[in-house]
């Protein structure tokens, strides 16, 4: 049995694709205890720390591409300024989409006007050795730290709240875990730290994590899990969402039927692969295991990114390629 998915499910038209990773997504809400700072702390300095200019991306397809992830790079250098400064965070923010990744954070913060030029000093040693890690991928990168005239929120997380946080966010995984063992440069399993907001009394972060087993994906869910644990602060994890995998079958009937059609029609080969994101069809291939599925589609470029687009033309050729499909099934 045969079922060819929704033609808009992929993003490039020389390209089926064959098989995809499941998907687990939950919020993590840590309660925070605020303190009102003293006049005589001498913590008399409210600023911001802005990342901004990268380059983003879908949390899935992109995330072998090397790309920065903003919430991490901002958890890096607070724990750093933290360490050596003792900060006093007012909020940390960043992110718009779980499955995106993350391209702008911020953090408010106070300090000491003593510490102030330091202070600086260290943040561009960490801006100029970041810059270093990801040259040649994210030319972009935008770090600043200004001063804030009347800031009026004059609250900040409690020490030990404060100090746990950011030990989870530093130590939480990211990126690509495990690369798949038999299909070359494809991630298996990876984490997307997805979005961060910072309420009056709790703190709340979206968790992306992808693999092609269930196995893996509940491992690193229970890392996770270990490590607020660990920390011993008031949280609770919710809202999941869980999507099934869909393991690739390179010698399905319906991919060389696809592979002949769009030879005939393009006089050229397409490429047969599986990636690492969510798609429908693996609900199909869930609930229906002995279907053969195929996905396809039009150019679509920069997915979930303010710069997504669709490439019209491609549009034309991916639907006489549908409709001559149909036909060779019939």
């Amino acid at each position: 049995m045969t079922l060819v998915n929704n033609p808009l499910d992929s993003e490039e038209d020389n390209k089926f694709t064959i098989g995809c990773a499941g998907g687990n997504r939950y919020t993590v809400e840590i309660k925070i205890d605020r303190c009102i700072l003293d006049q005589k702390s001498n913590y008399d300095i409210p600023v911001k720390i802005s990342i901004k200019g990268l380059m983003g991306g879908h949390s899935g397809t992109d995330i072998n591409k090397g790309r920065a992830n903003a919430l991490k790079l901002i958890s890096q250098i607070l724990w750093k300024l933290n360490n050596k400064f003792g900060i006093k965070i007012n909020s940390i923010n960043g992110g718009h989409l779980s499955n995106a990744i993350p391209r702008e954070a911020n953090s408010i913060f106070f300090m000491k006007e003593s510490s102030f030029s330091n202070l600086i000093e260290e943040l561009n040693k960490n801006i100029i050795e970041i810059r270093k890690i990801f040259d040649g991928i994210e030319p972009n990168i935008d770090v600043k730290l200004d001063k804030l005239d009347n800031f009026s929120d004059n609250t900040c997380f409690s020490k030990e709240v404060q100090s746990k946080v950011l030990d989870i966010f530093y130590l939480l995984p990211n990126g690509p875990i495990v690369f798949h063992p038999k299909i070359n440069n494809l991630v298996h399993t990876s984490s997307n730290f997805g979005t961060l907001e910072t309420k009056e009394n709790c703190i709340k972060f979206i968790l992306s994590q992808r693999s092609f087993t269930d196995y893996d994906k509940d491992v690193l869910h229970d890392k996770v899990i270990s490590l607020l644990n660990l920390s011993k602060l008031n949280y609770k994890a919710y809202d999941y969402i869980r999507y099934p995998g869909w393991s690739p079958n390179f010698n399905s009937n319906i991919s060389k039927i696809a592979n002949e059609v769009y030879l005939e029609l393009f006089n050229e080969e397409v490429k047969i692969q599986a990636i690492h994101a969510g798609l429908e069809c693996a609900y199909f291939k869930y609930y229906y295991p002995q279907m053969e599925l195929l996905s396809f589609g039009p150019d679509i470029l920069g997915g979930h990114s303010p710069n997504e687009r669709l490439r019209v033309k491609s549009v034309e050729k991916i639907w006489k390629f549908l409709v001559k499909l149909l036909n060779n099934l019939t």
